[in-house]
């Protein structure tokens, strides 16, 4: 009988020093869970983004750091593949951009960070279709533009020329995709306002920007972009073998009927600082989602309205 006491009072003893051995690593785990939180709106971050998100993320970035003084946000504007390129030499850690990365490109940025890297899309955007003011059609036709790259073609657009930001390779591989071709109406200009510039002296050609360029129309920078040019609608044939014609509006992205749809991305690597992780927490919630919103695009999360109804 001694001896089994002796063992209860043993494996008691036992379970006691494994609850407060347990205990000290909980409250150990606890502080360096409060120290991480601490630090996640804190340091430096550089970021490399798509030249066409420039008013949105100084916008973003600005309201982040008035929020969190103590972080300190540098971002670096260019073209799709210039951020890509940046990422890939270990320049920064995160980037902006207008798609969503091939699986060979997330592969050979991981060799690059170590780790896998995660992809969050904020928000949405179109391809925006410009034309001159002078050209009196309205409606771009997506099957006719297809068709206008075949070896042959004569018809719509066949004395059309389909112009492009040289920095917008993104965009470009969104329209003609890997498919062949005789792209020879297609080229390119050196940046947006060039190419707005060129579109409007030239009543035949047909531009391509991104939407979030012009979709701010308290921005007078962005609405001069659009001085002398108009946005056409877009007709592309559904399943049934019908055209359905769209306009480009912030309602017509939200609700997915525009065709020429476009992602924010953000795409995160291991950054050493936690401000990374920080920063796209702050993407999410409801004062980015108005800043996305107002600008004209569609937040992936939508900020709540609270009504109150007084009976």
């Amino acid at each position: 009988m001694r001896t089994s006491a002796n063992k209860m009072k043993t494996n008691k003893y036992i379970v006691l020093l494994l609850s407060a051995t347990l205990f000290a690593a909980g409250c150990g785990q606890s502080k360096s869970f409060d120290k991480d939180v601490e630090n996640l709106n804190k340091g430096t971050l550089s970021i490399y983004a798509d030249e066409s998100y420039k008013v949105l993320l100084d916008e973003l970035i600005q309201s982040y750091e008035n929020v969190y003084p103590e972080s300190d946000i540098t971002p670096t504007y260019g073209s799709d593949a210039m951020i890509l390129d940046a990422m890939l030499k270990d320049k920064t850690r995160m980037m902006v951009t207008g798609r969503v990365l091939s699986d060979n490109e997330l592969a050979a940025l991981e060799k690059v960070n170590g780790v896998a890297i995660k992809q969050f899309t904020i928000g949405k955007e179109a391809i925006a279709v410009i034309t001159s003011q002078k050209n009196t059609d309205t409606i771009f036709n997506i099957d006719e533009f297809i068709a206008s790259t075949k070896p042959g073609y004569a018809g719509k657009y066949e004395k059309t020329g389909f112009v492009f930001n040289t920095k917008n390779t993104g965009m470009i591989k969104q329209l003609i995709g890997d498919a062949g071709g005789n792209y020879k109406n297609l080229f390119s200009l050196d940046n947006t306002d060039t190419l707005v510039a060129y579109i409007a002296a030239n009543p035949e050609a047909i531009g391509f920007i991104s939407f979030a360029e012009i979709s701010d129309f308290d921005d007078p920078n962005a609405q001069q972009l659009l001085n002398g040019n108009k946005v056409l609608a877009v007709a592309k044939t559904d399943s049934t073998g019908k055209s359905i014609v769209t306009e480009l509006s912030q309602s017509t992205i939200m609700t997915n009927k525009y065709p020429l749809l476009r992602s924010v991305n953000v795409v995160k690597g291991n950054t050493s600082q936690l401000l990374g992780t920080g920063f796209v927490n702050f993407l999410y919630r409801s004062k980015a989602s108005r800043i996305i919103l107002k600008a004209g695009l569609i937040p992936e999360k939508m900020t709540e309205r609270k009504i109150n109804i007084v009976e």
